[in-house]
């Protein structure tokens, strides 16, 4: 049986196309990529892989080991650097990652290397599995798979206009050396209508994303000048970092005629549980599984795995984000004084269900 993923994304990071390749691929499914880009390339600058994802790329057939720096935990702190609660107790034996976007999407380019490639396309035209390129070229497939991003041209092809909703804050993301702000975890630190957070990368490299509330009109200097020491510097570091918005899908689309859909393409929400590329990833997996059996009954079987617990996620991710984002100064003390009083277990509690619930799990 063929099988097809279908990848026509405009920011090219492809962490739910290459993974869901890589697990079809070691399952003996013949696999064909459509990306738009004219080169297989990453996008963005860093990003957190909590135990589900890593344990599931494990699963997929990527290679783990030696992928950016371990975790030791991470904290929600002040500007001022207060710590408001931390989480860092291992969940599984499975560690948390975090890494830079070139080096994963290079491990899922080398674990997905038995695809076919199509670069520098998108599927135009879409008929009974028969897909027509912009080239012209055309691929006949069992199954067709949407995991092309928010902005899914395929989805969009298919008839599914998603409104975007935006979330009210847009974020900048950077990679900066490690000695302009160097620290041994994870921390997010919450001001008034402004985040910060530094993760430690890979090599010399830390991973520095900005948000803002979208009424502040600040320069980013002006905006984090009453942050640590570490924060200032790295935004310091920073000043060129692309903005863009935060927007998620106003519906999750799983399925339409003729194709299935998985990561941002199905059920884009905001990065505030750091689940985007896990609900991903653990898509992939997912989807590789249940098509073990007949399709009429693994796509029924993929989506009610996953429409739950990913509506879960984004629901958790929304919340979480309208809190952090809080902007009166009321709001934050409040905010920061129910923080300070919660239970240490609460943040640990939301890794133990983000790591219960994945596929790895469930094994």
């Amino acid at each position: 049986q063929r099988q097809m993923c279908i990848r026509d994304s405009i920011s090219g990071a492809g962490i739910g196309g290459l993974s869901l390749a890589a697990g079809l691929l070691r399952a003996g499914h013949s696999v064909h990529i459509v990306e738009r880009s004219p080169e297989l390339r990453s996008g963005g600058a860093g990003i957190a892989l909590f135990s589900n994802a890593t344990a599931c790329l494990r699963w997929l057939g990527v290679q783990v080991d030696g992928l950016g720096r371990i975790s030791q935990g991470f904290a929600v702190a002040t500007a001022q650097g207060k710590v408001l609660g931390a989480a860092g107790e291992p969940v599984s034996d499975e560690p948390a990652r975090c890494v830079s976007r070139e080096a994963l999407h290079d491990a899922l380019a080398l674990a997905a290397q038995g695809a076919e490639l199509y670069l520098g396309q998108e599927v135009v035209a879409l008929h009974d599995g028969l897909a027509t390129l912009s080239s012209g070229e055309r691929i006949q497939a069992d199954l067709v798979v949407g995991a092309d991003g928010i902005h899914s041209g395929l989805r969009s092809l298919l008839g599914a206009e998603v409104p975007l909703v935006d979330s009210g804050y847009r974020c900048w993301r950077a990679l900066v050396a490690s000695g302009v702000g160097e620290q041994p975890d994870s921390v997010e630190y919450w001001g008034r209508g402004v985040r910060a957070g530094i993760v430690p990368l890979e090599g010399d490299q830390l991973y520095l994303f900005l948000t803002m509330n979208n009424g502040l009109k600040l320069g980013l200097e002006e905006a984090f000048s009453k942050f640590v020491d570490p924060v200032r510097a790295c935004v310091a570091a920073a000043l060129d970092a692309e903005v863009r918005p935060i927007q998620s899908m106003a519906k999750h689309v799983w399925q339409l005629p003729g194709a299935v859909f998985l990561g941002d393409a199905a059920h884009a929400f905001t990065p505030n549980m750091g689940q985007g590329a896990g609900m991903a990833i653990e898509d992939a997996m997912v989807l590789v599984q249940c098509l073990a059996q007949p399709l009429d009954q693994a796509i029924p079987a993929y989506i009610a795995r996953r429409a739950g617990r990913v509506q879960w996620v984004a629901e958790s991710s929304e919340r979480l984000g309208k809190v952090a984002q809080w902007q009166s100064g009321l709001g934050t003390v409040l905010r920061n004084s129910m923080m300070a009083v919660s239970p240490k277990s609460a943040q640990q509690k939301v890794m133990m269900r983000l790591w219960e619930g994945s596929p790895v799990a469930q094994i």
